[in-house]
């Protein structure tokens, strides 16, 4: 299981965790704040500590929606916001999630969805929340993404 340390220094520097109780994932809303500070990450690959899970742990209080709807919008912020277009990967249920929980501003900058599976490449229809009219978007087999997004071979 992946996890993440940093030094005393830098802890106090972020500042400490939402103590918000059962249900805040402190942990996940600190790194992003150490993120948005200018935090690096690193690969460690070798094992540095041993989780011990129980059935009354606080980790277990914390919803999936609740995650999911805070990586959107770390997602939007820190990535998509600096993006003119971006194709979604996954053409499945968590790709057309995705989808539907971001911004309208943010749906409108989607040019396609991609996918591994070449029996999954079709036009899909997506009626959006945001302004209630059918939109169409291609679904590409990744090996065709520079299509959409043309690579330049001049590094300037």
């Amino acid at each position: 299981m992946p996890t993440w340390f940093c030094s005393r220094d830098w802890f106090r520097r972020v500042g400490t965790f939402d103590e918000g109780g059962k249900g805040v994932p402190e942990d996940l809303l600190w790194f992003y704040q150490s993120v948005g500070q200018g935090g690096g990450v690193v690969r460690v690959d070798q094992c540095l500590l041993v989780y011990r899970y129980h059935q009354q742990a606080a980790t277990h209080s914390v919803l999936e929606e609740t995650i999911w709807n805070l990586r959107v919008a770390f997602l939007q912020e820190r990535v998509i916001k600096q993006w003119e277009s971006f194709t979604i990967w996954n053409a499945g249920k968590q790709g057309r999630k995705l989808y539907r929980c971001l911004s309208s501003f943010n749906q409108k900058k989607v040019c396609a969805f991609s996918t591994a599976n070449r029996s999954m490449i079709f036009i899909m229809c997506i009626l959006p929340h945001h302004d209630n009219m059918e939109l169409f978007y291609p679904v590409i087999h990744h090996d065709n993404m520079e299509l959409f997004y043309p690579v330049s071979s001049d590094p300037s």
